[in-house]
């Protein structure tokens, strides 16, 4: 069933009004030439009429207000004698009009839309004055106004009730698109802005390295002949620092830096200065704990940084919420850093979003779960080699 309306939505709009048009018709001349509703000399007569009163259909998407208004004319004057009480009998006479007025609320801006039934209806209560010089029906010109000017204006209410259903809805979709976009640009901007430190931080990390590299090779050198294990240990020490140093690189090769800043003249934060970073939360009015567990000796300096870099994204505290807790610990395979805190997880992969493709250079993963309580908590794991 689904399949066939998908069919039939897929064709061109003047051939389902076509259609429309052609079923009508049929159920309309059906009724002609068999219900006894209508006399024998007046087959021919309701039978053309039913052509005229249904052609108006094929045009109701490209000439919504001239369909309504030929639709309406016809059926004023088959309202009238000596056709006036038959068309009345037949029960499908109706349904073109119907549709014709919804379309022109649905299509038309409201004045012409406006203007155009205001036209229908006068044309409607022309008919019904008219059919009174006929053979009476029984009922009160009041009445028969109503029935044949009400609802065809209440079809075209709901249409203009659509109309504005549709243009909300078209809007609030195009807003959605816009927030969508300018999301999938701030995340860009972001991972961009985070390269960018990276490039800068690992800058500064290999020169250190590098530093210490020559300052050991020559300790070693002169101690080369002298104390030839102490010059063992300061080659061994050569060696680390140089592995660090080309890890750190691989991960971040191709990234460039750019423009100046003046963090460069500093040095980079490590994790043993969380106090101060942490004092600058609690200046905010927030209540945040710090628990560290294990021994932090030997920890790479390219991840000493990243650790910082994620407590102090995670601290930002932005979309209302409050972070209470930070858990750091150095265990001998990774680094795991934890922090929990009060307020909506939603939102927080868009906080985290840089700092996660940092996270991703090092082997680790990042996880945000929700807390029973209410609350959320944020997890990175980061090996240590």
């Amino acid at each position: 069933m689904s399949s066939l309306w998908s069919r039939i939505r897929a064709l061109r709009p003047e051939l389902i009004d076509g259609l429309i048009a052609l079923v009508l018709l049929v159920e309309l001349e059906l009724e002609a030439w068999l219900d006894t509703v209508v006399p024998g000399p007046h087959r021919l007569g309701a039978a053309l009429g039913s052509v005229l009163l249904v052609a108006p259909i094929t045009v109701r998407r490209r000439w919504p207000g001239a369909a309504l208004v030929a639709c309406a004319a016809v059926a004023g004057v088959l309202q009238g004698p000596p056709l006036g009480n038959v068309f009345n009998g037949m029960t499908g006479t109706i349904l073109p009009l119907l549709l014709v007025a919804f379309t022109a609320g649905a299509r038309l801006e409201p004045r012409r839309g406006l203007a155009a039934a205001a036209v229908a209806a006068a044309l409607l209560a022309a008919g019904v004055v008219w059919s009174t010089t006929g053979p009476s029906t029984g009922y009160s010109l009041g009445s028969q106004l109503i029935s044949a000017i009400g609802l065809p204006l209440l079809f075209w209410a709901f249409g203009l009730m659509w109309r504005e259903r549709s243009r909300r809805v078209f809007a609030f979709r195009e807003l959605a698109d816009r927030l969508e976009r300018e999301r999938e640009r701030h995340e860009q901007a972001a991972v961009v802005q985070e390269r960018i430190r990276i490039g800068r931080e690992l800058h500064d990390i290999i020169a250190q390295n590098v530093s210490a590299i020559v300052i050991q090779a020559g300790g070693a050198r002169q101690l080369i002949d002298a104390n030839p294990t102490g010059a063992s240990q300061a080659i061994l020490a050569v060696e680390q620092a140089g592995r660090e140093a080309l890890a750190d690189l691989r991960r971040t090769l191709g990234l460039l830096r750019s423009g100046e800043d003046p963090r460069e003249l500093t040095p980079q934060p490590e994790l043993d200065q969380l106090d101060s970073l942490l004092d600058d939360v609690r200046g905010r009015g927030l209540d945040c704990e710090l628990r560290t567990v294990g021994d932090p000796g030997g920890l790479p300096a390219g991840l000493d940084l990243l650790g910082y870099r994620v407590i102090e994204a995670a601290l930002r505290g932005d979309g209302g919420r409050r972070p209470t807790e930070v858990t750091v610990d150095y265990s001998r395979a990774r680094l795991t850093i934890e922090i929990r805190g009060q307020g909506p997880v939603k939102g927080l992969d868009r906080q985290l979003h840089g700092i996660s493709e940092r996270i991703a250079l090092y082997n680790g993963t990042l996880t945000i779960k929700p807390l029973d309580a209410g609350g959320f908590a944020i997890s990175a794991q980061l090996p240590r080699r």
